[in-house]
């Protein structure tokens, strides 16, 4: 009940969604859709299980269909009710892995190890980090689940059980593996247990348990090399054991690091289990059992070496931490002398003044006296020292999981999940020729949840974008990343930092929790970990005069829903321009108005528009269309322009400029 509490209290408010459990969940969405395991929008990166788990438990469950048709699929409830159902599950295998860490403790260390474990492991706020969907916590059951019947391998009565044990062990290593690949970095701890708890033909029973362990993860490379991607699979397996975070522009992302810069976050969120249980871990390896040093130190080589490291790729030895700090506890405890403590503290409380109390005084000294002497006999000392941490956890996990650090995010994805659906059911005009650019947190759902037709973009592939229309989702997160960015159109590269300056805001939304909680103050520090965005939506398609959208923009600060049309006031000057369309000189703030419209043009429908309502003569804009065009010396170009005019303008020319390699400079060409 305990597990159950702290790992699935509040699933959608705590922790803040990252961005790794949206690429998971796409994943299972693409099974789900009968898109196969691989996910061709992404290098490969990690093996199937994960993506495959997660599709069989939704499809048994009817997920999503039965979110979309039992409630509005544009509204901040669906979008909860979305990320609820995988959290909740993530919470259910967090109380399974505490059932294992139990059953894995008393099954070689005796009861008293295996309750302070499992209290560890319940309450601890090092754990709220197995509530996100993320491969790591998918695999620890199997892992688990393989430690365990390594274990249970020593009391096989007979062969034949023996080698079933065994074999089932090597199948849920394999799967762990077969989740993520650090999990090979469990194989000696695992093959030790099994050599050291069987009795004869050792290395025959290793060879039975060793088989799973190394098919199942094969089934990766085999059917990237069925598919025709082998060369694609290599590829994918060398980025991914080579990433810099300096060249993915990864600096801003909390959590990414060096194996040391993760340790030190570990030690920030919860430095009590980290102190004891690294204690418990030397301290068992004083006594000569190698088991935690085999769980922990190949993990942390792996990663040392791997460079790219997060603080939830630690996941897996959580359990060890637990278990070597009850191992610590557990024995300690019983080598202090039975009367030492109980005469220090009823000596301590003998001294203690009662006189003004009088006829009470021999009362209460006595039971005073009696249940500290209780509370501090050798058997039942580790249980009052577990009973001091474990409420001192669940308090400190209370703290955490009670906030809510979703709602804007939850807002925002509402938002923009709306707006594209209300564009996409009454109008064909714009139904594809829009590419929404963003992170995969604002994207999967709409393209594979509820299925909008549009074209979808992650700002850091190398994708072409598609259309000149685009509506932008950023979050403060990834903005760097995003405008540094280059990107390609109409095989023209260009910047980041212009298409954003092409867009105008239609809204924003900012955190709702800033300033209510200090990350130097313990628990609190874990939010060091959990950011609260900032998301800003902008886009150069203004839709006018349409009966599809149901917002009022104002301001372009403020929505509000109203009645099934979309009444726009753009902001003052921010109407901006098309794309590539830059303004250097303020005329738009100034002299002009400026329009981009999407009703009249001489080839696309889609033109620039200005007018203006002063009188003085010579008047000048310079409106520059910043598009360039590569061109090759020796070869002739016709560049056609189209421009409309009515009576009152008599000096309006369109002016051609060559950028010169040589000399680094723009030159005008002709007018």
């Amino acid at each position: 009940m305990l597990s159950a509490f702290t790992h699935i209290w509040n699933p959608v408010g705590f922790p803040s969604i990252y961005i790794d459990e949206n690429v998971y969940l796409q994943r299972a969405m693409i099974v789900l859709n009968g898109g196969g395991p691989r996910d061709t929008s992404f290098q490969y990166d990690h093996p199937y299980f994960g993506q495959l788990f997660l599709a069989t438990i939704f499809r048994i469950i009817d997920y999503p269909d039965l979110l979309v048709h039992s409630s509005a699929p544009h509204d901040s409830h669906f979008i909860e009710m979305v990320y609820l159902v995988p959290r909740v599950l993530m919470g259910i295998l967090a109380v399974v892995d505490t059932f294992l860490v139990y059953k894995i403790s008393e099954r070689r260390y005796g009861r008293n190890v295996a309750f302070i474990a499992s209290i560890l492991f319940a309450v601890m706020p090092m754990t709220w980090i197995l509530r996100r969907v993320v491969l790591d916590s998918i695999l620890m059951p199997f892992l688990l689940s393989s430690i365990l019947f390594a274990i249970y391998a020593k009391d096989s009565k007979s062969i034949t059980a023996r080698n079933l044990i065994v074999l089932l062990s090597g199948i849920f290593l394999g799967l762990a593996i077969f989740t993520k690949v650090t999990a090979f970095t469990m194989i000696p701890l695992v093959a030790f247990l099994i050599y050291t708890n069987i009795g004869n033909r050792k290395l025959n029973v290793l060879g039975i348990w060793f088989i799973p362990v190394i098919l199942i993860p094969l089934i990766w490379p085999a059917h990237a090399l069925y598919i025709g991607e082998f060369d694609d699979w290599l590829n994918g397996v060398y980025y991914q054991t080579h990433r810099n975070i300096a060249s993915e522009s990864l600096q801003s992302v909390t959590g990414v690091g060096s194996l040391f810069d993760s340790i030190r976050l570990l030690f920030y969120i919860d430095p009590l289990l980290m102190m004891v249980g690294l204690a418990g871990v030397f301290f068992t390896a004083i006594k000569r059992d190698f088991m935690f040093l085999l769980w922990i130190v190949p993990l942390l080589i792996f990663l040392y070496f791997l460079g790219f490291v997060q603080y939830f790729y630690f996941i897996p030895i959580i359990p060890a931490f637990c278990i070597g700090a009850a191992c610590l506890i557990s024995s300690l405890s019983s080598k202090i002398p039975k009367i030492y403590i109980p005469h220090r503290i009823t000596k301590y409380i003998s001294a203690i003044d009662f006189s003004h109390w009088k006829f009470h005084r021999l009362i209460i000294v006595d039971r005073i006296k009696e249940i500290l002497r209780r509370l501090f006999l050798p058997s039942t000392l580790p249980f009052t020292i577990i009973s001091i941490i474990g409420i001192f956890g669940l308090i400190s996990i209370s703290l955490l999981i009670t906030i809510d650090y979703n709602s804007t995010y939850f807002s925002a994805l509402a938002f923009v999940n709306k707006y594209l659906s209300y564009n996409n059911v009454n109008s064909n005009t714009y139904k594809n020729d829009l590419t929404i650019i963003s992170d995969l947190r604002y994207t999967w759902i709409p393209q594979y949840i509820t299925h909008e037709n549009y074209y979808y973009k992650r700002f850091w592939d190398l994708y072409p974008i598609k259309t000149e229309k685009v509506l932008l989702i950023l979050q403060d997160d990834f903005i760097n990343s995003f405008l540094t960015n280059r990107f390609e159109l109409d095989k023209e590269k260009m910047q980041g930092d212009a298409v954003y300056n092409s867009t105008f805001q239609i809204t924003t939304f900012n955190p709702n929790s800033t300033g209510l909680y200090n990350e130097g103050i313990y628990p609190y520090t874990s939010l060091s970990v959990n950011n609260e965005p900032h998301v800003k939506i902008r886009t150069n398609a203004l839709l006018l005069n349409s009966s599809t959208l149901i917002f009022h923009i104002k301001n372009g600060t403020r929505v509000n829903q109203v009645n099934h049309t979309l009444e726009t006031t753009p902001p003052t000057n921010q109407i901006k321009l098309p794309l590539f369309w830059i303004d250097p000189l303020k005329s738009c703030d100034n002299t002009f108005k400026c329009t981009g419209s999407l009703d009249t043009g001489w080839k696309d429908n889609t033109s620039l528009q200005l007018s203006t309502n002063t009188t003085n003569k010579d008047t000048w804009s310079e409106i520059h269309y910043n598009k360039q065009i590569d061109v090759n010396p020796g070869i002739q170009y016709e560049v056609v322009t189209h421009m409309g005019l009515n009576n009152y303008v008599i000096g309006s020319h369109v002016s051609l400029q060559g950028y010169n390699e040589s000399s680094k400079s723009w030159y005008q060409l002709t007018t």
